[in-house]
């Protein structure tokens, strides 16, 4: 069984292989998946506006998210193009996909990761993602073009 997932979707899985670690084979992607935490979240979180995010703080918008320990390869896919309620946080390390930055989706124990030129929401749908997925899926790798 594969999984696919946006956004928080992906620390749902992360929470799901933690507390249910026998799992059918298979691969994961995540799409702009902030593994590391979210930067925006939380600067809502420290100005008062966390309430806009629920209990998401506390499931791994702040961090903390489970480490990484099934033997399914995770792939991490991250967008660069930076449109969204993230310009809202001009100190949002850069690149990002509007929402969450390139770096917020690396994580220890993943098996590979790629940026792509999306933006948070547009990953949902661009035929790069998919392709990547599809790829990913299929080898357990994402297809990285040779730079000459």
């Amino acid at each position: 069984v594969h999984f696919l997932a946006h956004s928080m979707g992906g620390l749902v899985v992360r929470y799901l292989f933690h507390h249910y670690p026998k799992q059918r084979p298979g691969r994961i992607v995540t799409l702009g998946t902030p593994h590391q935490g979210s930067y925006a979240a939380q600067i809502m979180h420290y100005s008062g506006l966390g309430f806009f995010v629920g209990r998401a703080l506390e499931e791994g918008l702040l961090g903390g998210a489970p480490a990484w320990s099934a033997p399914n390869l995770l792939g991490s896919i991250a967008g660069t193009l930076n449109i969204g309620v993230g310009l809202l946080f001009p100190a949002m390390p850069a690149p990002a996909d509007g929402m969450i930055a390139v770096v917020e989706t690396q994580f220890p124990g993943m098996a590979d990761h790629i940026c792509l030129p999306v933006s948070h929401m547009q990953m949902l749908v661009d035929p790069s993602t998919i392709t990547q997925s599809c790829a990913f899926f299929a080898t357990g790798r994402f297809h990285h073009p040779r730079h000459e």
